[in-house]
């Protein structure tokens, strides 16, 4: 990094504002922590879910804006670097979760009790047991940094030398590289999702749940670049005011609709699966979110993640105005939120009862927010400190400098 490099104030904001958001979240996880051991847990891999969903969605938009080559991925790109970055963070706050297992608070299949009385978590305890799964959750990170940490090193190359056809060289490993480590990175985030989160049901499953997450990582992902992208261009931020032109956020715009799509084709997918096969271990899981408050919860999720993004997507005004498309972005983001936390925590209603109240109870709200939090003004603090070691976009990349060509 350039010691003498001046970073844009909103990016400085976000540094700044991560630590109080962590120390809020402590004070609110100590309040919820009345509601016993078990709901911290719940709350825990809860907030820690979405926020590996983020790092997620960074990691594979940065891979495939390397396998593909696309100028639209330029500007964002070192957000997607900086994101992928917090993987190491990610594993370290997974320890509570493993705990959780060992000491049989989180997981069914941790349960002997249960276990003992299941048929179905005997014949899946070769797979699912405290050991086996540490094992599986550190070499997936393992995987991925062992990817990040390749292609990082070839962009330091690549920023830095001075000959373009070795610059062009570079380009081209990190596309062949990037290429292997998306398709490692799907069926790793499939297992990991199987492990994390369907695995908290003890029935329930679906075959369509790890591609379900992987296209909500990246429209988490694509929406949080895309929101401070948009607003350092609009705060006349250099290289960003010029980067950020009517064909760049146009491309952001299709590729935001494309992936609301693709979102609302698997859930539906996974919905009519469920409908046609109508068997109880497999309804459990729209029981139990279109019941009291989840009902209120799913019917905004599919008007603020699909129909409202749908209709202002395809509107080509607002994909030329960065404005409109950053707060079409915060929608979508916003309600990223929101449907992680409505894939979790119903979860531990369906095999612990619904006389145990998680939701509705006052400890337990607070510490589902106060579990967010605390991860995510640490994951924002990792993330700008990721952010601020480089420039701040790829500026000898041979691609960004035909952007910038274009762009006079």
């Amino acid at each position: 990094m350039d010691s003498g490099m001046v970073f844009p104030k909103l990016i400085n904001r976000i540094g700044a504002v991560g630590p109080i958001l962590a120390v809020i979240g402590v004070a609110f996880l100590a309040v919820g922590a009345s509601a016993g051991v078990s709901q911290f847990y719940h709350a825990w891999i809860n907030g820690w879910i979405f926020w590996m969903s983020l790092s997620t969605g960074c990691f594979g938009l940065m891979l495939l804006s390397l396998m593909v080559r696309a100028q639209w991925c330029r500007p964002v790109f070192r957000i997607f670097e900086a994101g992928a970055w917090n993987f190491p963070l990610l594993a370290f706050l997974f320890i509570p979760i493993i705990a959780a297992a060992a000491t049989h608070h989180l997981f069914p299949w941790a349960h002997p009790a249960m276990v003992a009385s299941d048929p179905i978590l005997r014949y899946r305890a070769h797979w699912f047991n405290t050991p086996f799964i540490t094992v599986r959750v550190f070499t997936i990170f393992l995987t991925f940094m062992v990817f990040l940490s390749w292609l990082t090193r070839l962009g330091k190359v690549q920023d830095t030398h001075p000959e373009t056809r070795r610059r062009l060289q570079v380009a081209t490993s990190r596309a062949s590289l990037a290429a292997p480590g998306f398709l490692v990175m799907v069926l790793a985030i499939t297992i990991g999702i199987t492990d994390w989160v369907m695995s908290l049901d003890p029935h329930w499953y679906s075959t369509i749940y790890g591609f379900l997450f992987l296209i909500g990582s990246g429209l988490a992902a694509m929406t949080f670049a895309v929101i401070l992208v948009t607003q350092m261009a609009i705060d006349k931020v250099q290289p960003y005011e010029e980067l950020v032109t009517k064909q760049t956020t146009r491309d952001w715009g299709n590729l935001l609709l494309m992936m609301t799509m693709v979102w609302a084709y698997f859930s539906i997918s996974q919905y009519l699966i469920t409908w046609s096969g109508n068997l109880p271990e497999e309804v459990s899981f729209y029981i139990a979110r279109n019941a009291g408050t989840f009902a209120w919860v799913t019917s905004m999720i599919v008007i603020c993640q699909f129909f409202l993004p749908f209709l202002l997507l395809l509107s080509s005004r607002l994909k030329r105005r960065p404005n409109m498309l950053r707060n079409a972005a915060i929608l979508i983001f916003t309600t990223r939120i929101v449907e992680v936390s409505w894939n979790v925590i119903p979860m531990f209603h369906n095999w612990r009862g619904a006389d145990s109240g998680l939701m509705v109870q006052f400890q337990g709200l607070v510490s589902y927010i106060g579990a967010f939090l605390l991860i995510g003004g640490v994951w924002l603090a990792l993330f700008v400190r990721n952010f601020k070691r480089g420039t701040l976009v790829p500026e000898l990349d041979p691609q960004l400098l035909e952007v910038l060509e274009h762009a006079h």
